[in-house]
């Protein structure tokens, strides 16, 4: 059985709340801030578990479509570490 990491869990539900209301929304310009913020704040790995684990099974199945058909034609948000 895989855990959530520890930092993943601490994210803010509010925070979760906004990058799931842009998706909701269809505001791929507000996930991309939402996510690079995460990112710049916790890092890649949380960004990934909270992702993977929280956003990701909370999507219904034309919200996962629509930000899956942006994932894979590579508009993710450029991240430099």
């Amino acid at each position: 059985m895989n855990f959530i990491n520890t930092k993943a869990v601490q994210i803010p539900v509010s925070t979760i709340i906004s990058i799931l209301t842009a998706i909701n929304d269809r505001d791929y310009g507000r996930f991309k801030q939402l996510q690079i913020t995460l990112i710049e704040q916790h890092g890649v790995e949380v960004w990934q578990d909270v992702f993977g684990s929280r956003v990701l099974p909370a999507l219904d199945q034309q919200s996962n479509r629509w930000l899956l058909k942006l994932l894979c034609h590579g508009k993710t948000a450029a991240v430099r570490m």
